[in-house]
């Protein structure tokens, strides 16, 4: 029994010393940057009252560990420099070796700064050419969080050199490569991103509330019993709801249309991947459509673990292969990529059955067709042996829809289920690293809201400034590329109206832009030019956080007059003057409106630092437009630096997006 007393105060005692070890955040580690020129702030746990000391280059500073087991002490300033050691010193010592003082940003946004280097044809090239020991990259893990927590996941800062970049955002590795080769400082990039997000739920509890329709839901989510678990159980519950109710109704399955024989009258030739609005008898139609295809695979992939790729599909789809189904999504731009087991896969003729739910008569498969196929990898690579989807397929229509439906709940939980979530998990624990500023790309999946994310965006920065404590730290965005089919008469579509939006931050100080209207792609939604992106983002970062006498942007507009039949628009940022792209010197992508405020196509001409736009249809014009579409391909204005006209609008009509808002698309039962 003695022995046994003895044993159990070891074990407690062991555990005692455990819970007193000293810790670092895990935000620090070896190769890791931190900023030069302010005090640099390093914390971390301990046991209660232990003295924390931090040496970095022969220079200390010493705190002491609060009752709460936190510390936090603040270096001085210092230079850029190193390689230098970091050591925490407590009851304990813990060292970090190859450690640069330098400028660190910020990388974050949704699925185009997530993009990895491994994701693009080019990516062998730049691995080669990655030969940077002085920038220095991180990744933080996903993580969805209900409340801010204390840390990051543990992960591992790299040089960027060689195979290292592979895995890292495309957009910010290109952005720190400049700054490396223009400073001649060290760079560290921290990237904190997940795609397919939300605006929202990168904003902290604090922030989204200075957005009245977010109060309510932002004081359920400060509830302490409102949990990670207790949020995915609901959202599943809410979900089941809503498919018994709407979804699984009247869509055919009493006929068993997915299965392999299940071809019967009334079914038709489609050509995919296309849109509803390509097709007389589709252009229109709200409810389900259903598409049906046989395929053979290659001999190389019979036997195999594959992955059905179907790109961006329009809105909800449900597929099943050889009659057993193998996904679902209730997301318009999200891609689908659905693991298809090798047991359900033979020789010979296989069938793939797609049900596509639209209820606002813009449905379709929205992809190049090269993305949709069965392979041994995804979509970011689909070099190697693939079967094609594309081509002859079969449809017949389900049950319109007759009755106005609520939008879908989420399946499960994810990050655009409630705001805050992302932030909680993947910035909140990151603060308050020392930083220069932040990139950002995001603004897609905010894209049907527009008006609504002309105060969110700048509400955003606010709060992540508010929460660092830096000051106003340059803050730098990237506006939407061109995307989707171009139009060929001018009309309202919601990307024009986001990018509209995204300026709206320039009421804020210390905000730059990356124009990038002129290196998107019609038939994917993840252009692959980033050396292009992060080299303009580097530009911006130039005049704005580096205060340097650069050309960093294209024409912007500024103001207008109207001289008779014309309106003349005055730009800045001309640079060495303006200039069309087109071959001939056209200059393209001005619209222009009477008072009946109906837009067409304008004549355009570049005088000086002006142009002047009119039509021989409208003898008294009172707006221009310029790139205003999805895909402004007509947008032909540039400086001679070679950078493109942000699009703009002189009018203040109402928007199409005007009535979109966030309580309108997400429904939550508090």
């Amino acid at each position: 029994m003695k022995g046994f007393i003895i044993l159990l105060s070891l074990i407690t005692f062991s555990l005692s010393l455990t819970a007193q070890n000293l810790k670092v955040a895990n935000i620090f580690g070896d190769n890791m940057v931190l900023q030069r020129e302010i005090k640099i702030p390093v914390w971390g746990s301990a046991k209660a009252g232990a003295k924390i000391t931090v040496l970095l280059n022969g220079v200390k500073a010493t705190g002491t560990t609060g009752q709460d087991g936190k510390w936090m002490v603040k270096l001085p300033s210092m230079k850029a420099g190193g390689p230098y050691k970091l050591s925490v010193s407590s009851h304990e010592n813990i060292v970090f070796k190859n450690v640069l003082v330098g400028d660190v940003w910020i990388c974050s946004g949704q699925s185009n700064m997530e993009y990895k280097i491994s994701g693009f044809p080019w990516k062998s090239a730049e691995i080669l050419k990655a030969k940077n020991p002085n920038l220095r990259i991180i990744t933080i893990n996903r993580n969805i969080a209900t409340k801010p927590v204390n840390d990051i996941d543990k992960t591992t800062w790299k040089e960027a050199t060689g195979d290292n970049i592979a895995d890292f955002s495309a957009t910010g590795y290109f952005f720190g490569s400049n700054l490396c080769a223009q400073l001649n400082v060290p760079v560290g990039l921290i990237s904190s991103n997940w795609g397919g997000t939300d605006i929202e739920t990168w904003m902290s509890n604090e922030g989204i509330r200075e957005v009245p329709d977010f109060i309510k839901i932002a004081d359920y989510l400060k509830k302490p019993e409102i949990t990670k678990e207790k949020l995915e159980a609901q959202t599943k519950k809410e979900f089941e709801e809503w498919k018994l109710n709407y979804f699984n109704k009247g869509l055919g399955f009493d006929e068993k249309w997915f299965l392999p024989n299940g071809y019967s009258t009334g079914w038709h030739d489609i050509k995919v991947p296309s849109m509803w609005t390509d097709f007389a008898d589709l252009t229109g139609f709200k409810g389900a459509v259903w598409y049906k295809k046989q395929f053979n695979l290659p001999a190389e992939l019979i036997g195999k673990d594959l992955v059905v790729g179907l790109g961006s599909l329009q809105d909800i789809d449900q597929v099943w292969v050889n009659g057993i189904e193998i996904g679902s999504t209730v997301s318009n731009w999200l891609w689908r990529n659905y693991k298809l087991p090798k047991n359900l896969i033979h020789e010979g003729n296989n069938d793939i059955t797609v049900l596509l739910f639209n209820k606002n008569g813009n449905g379709g498969f929205s992809t190049a067709a090269d993305y949709l196929h069965v392979c041994l990898d995804n979509y970011q690579d689909p070099s190697g042996t693939v079967c094609l989807l594309r081509g002859d397929w079969k449809y017949r229509k389900g049950t319109p829809l007759t009755q106005e439906i609520p939008n879908a709940p989420s399946q499960t939980i994810n990050p655009n289920s409630y705001p805050t979530l992302l932030y909680n998990g993947m910035i909140a624990p990151l603060l308050p690293y020392g930083i220069k500023g932040v990139i950002w790309y995001q603004g897609e999946n905010n894209a049907a809201r527009a008006v609504e994310y002309q105060n969110l965006f700048p509400t955003m920065i606010t709060d992540w400034r508010k929460q660092w404590n830096q000051g106003d730290f340059p803050f730098l965005f990237v506006q939407l590329a061109a995307f989707m089919i171009p139009t060929k008469v001018p009309c309202d579509a919601p990307w024009p109206e986001l990018r509209e939006a995204q300026t709206m931050a320039f009421k804020l100080k210390n905000i730059g832009m990356a124009c990038t209207t002129d290196i998107g792609d019609a038939n994917n939604i993840h252009p692959t030019n980033k050396q292009e992106v992060g080299r303009r983002l580097f530009l911006s970062a130039l005049k704005v956080a580096y205060n340097k006498d650069t050309v960093y942007s294209g024409p912007t507009y500024q103001s207008f007059q109207t001289k008779g039949n014309k309106i003349v628009i005055n730009f800045t940022n001309t640079g060495t003057g303006l200039m069309s792209t087109d071959l001939f010197g056209v200059l393209t992508g001005f619209q222009i409106a009477g008072e009946d405020k109906k837009f067409v196509w304008a004549k355009s001409e570049i005088k000086g630092e002006n142009v002047e736009v009119y039509s021989e249809n409208i003898s008294h014009p009172v707006a221009v437009r310029y790139g205003w579409a999805n895909n402004p391909d007509r947008a032909t204005l540039f400086n001679k630096e070679g950078l493109p006209a942000p699009p703009f609008r002189t009018d203040d009509w109402e928007l199409s997006t005007k009535d979109n808002t966030y309580l309108k698309f997400k429904n939550f039962v508090y």
